[in-house]
């Protein structure tokens, strides 16, 4: 994969639908960490993108279904009558329309009985395979078609998801970093701006303005809620102090926990990704996808939409799949860093 941002084109004719879902077939690898906490954090992140995965491959499912429910239709269609409509006709004014359904559902459910019961086996799998295969065909067809909007919803829907899966992994790992590793961490005393700084995008959130002594208060309400009881619980607890919901917040909440030896975090953290993928995140989110000039001004820095304001962008399959790979990798560094960083402190 090359160096660069992945471009998403303003207007983008060709959907690229299918090489989106070679790339939702691949299993991505899971880190295996050493500190339990951190290794579960990783594995929900990794169940969040495998969930996108199957949202990206539902369509090529429901196309393929589609094509055999209509082979069964013709199939009973064929037997009860000897005879093959042709061309488009109101199946509903059939005179045999009961019996060709009631047939049509009987070899449907029979033949996929058969192909259930070889779930778990290569059989099963190279199954699947082959239906994705043939249902990605239809759904390529549909880009052309009034359903255009709804499958680029999904494409849009798949970068929203993965930064909301960033979003979270981010503020549990910091969480479980902490309560696993109060002593340093819990003290918060790093350079709330280390990151940000050391970031080729400086996106310092503006509301993030507390000094050190404000960020390591602990709420009472929260020390009473754990019965005083917060020895292992520290990340947890200061955790409510802390704002996760952009790249600023999470940017801020790493740089005040790991005030030392935390280059490797750091640099997970500057990945330029992150600030596309937020950018991108806002945009759709807030905005709909439609360019405005605060998305403008970001996108002049990177390989990301330069559309006209106004006009809304289009992402396609490659650079969505692009984006999520990119992102699942800076995820897994940055998890890896902070396990690497508790075993060697």
């Amino acid at each position: 994969m090359s160096g660069s941002l992945p471009m998403i084109k303003a207007s983008s004719p060709n959907l690229h639908w299918q090489e989106l879902v070679r790339f939702a077939i691949d299993n991505l690898p899971v880190p295996k960490l050493k500190c339990d906490q951190l290794n579960e954090v990783a594995g929900y992140f990794f169940g969040n993108i495998r969930r996108l995965n199957l949202m990206i491959l539902t369509p090529s499912f429901v196309g393929d279904l589609t094509i055999q429910i209509q082979r069964c239709f013709d199939y009973a269609e064929f037997a009860t009558t000897k005879t093959l409509q042709t061309g488009t006709f109101d199946f509903q004014d059939h005179p045999q329309r009961q019996k060709i359904g009631e047939l049509a559902q009987h070899i449907f459910h029979h033949d996929h009985r058969e192909k259930l019961q070889a779930v778990g086996s290569p059989e099963w799998d190279a199954f699947v395979l082959k239906s994705i295969e043939y249902g990605t065909q239809p759904v390529q067809m549909l880009a052309d078609s009034p359903s255009r909007p709804g499958l680029e919803a999904i494409l849009s829907s798949c970068l929203t998801g993965t930064w909301t899966a960033f979003e979270t992994m981010a503020a549990d790992l910091w969480e479980s970093a902490i309560n696993v590793h109060p002593s340093t961490l819990a003290e918060l005393k790093g350079a709330k701006t280390r990151i940000t700084k050391g970031s080729p995008s400086n996106d310092i959130d503006e509301d993030l303005d507390e000094d050190t002594k404000t960020a390591q208060s602990i709420p009472l309400s929260e020390v009473t809620r754990h019965q005083y009881k917060i020895e292992n619980l520290m990340g947890t607890v200061l955790k409510t102090r802390r704002r996760f919901d952009s790249l600023g917040g999470i940017r801020e909440a790493y740089s005040r926990a790991f005030s030392k030896k935390s280059d490797a975090i750091d640099g997970a953290l500057r990945d330029p990704i992150l600030y596309q993928l937020s950018a991108i995140r806002n945009l759709i989110v807030h905005r709909a996808g439609k360019v405005d000039t605060a998305y403008k001004s970001k996108s002049g820095n990177f390989e990301i939409p330069i559309a006209v304001i106004n006009d809304h962008i289009a992402p396609d399959g490659i650079a969505v799949a692009e984006i999520i790979t990119r992102t699942v990798k800076c995820a897994m560094n940055l998890s890896r860093a902070v396990d690497i960083w508790i075993e060697e402190n």
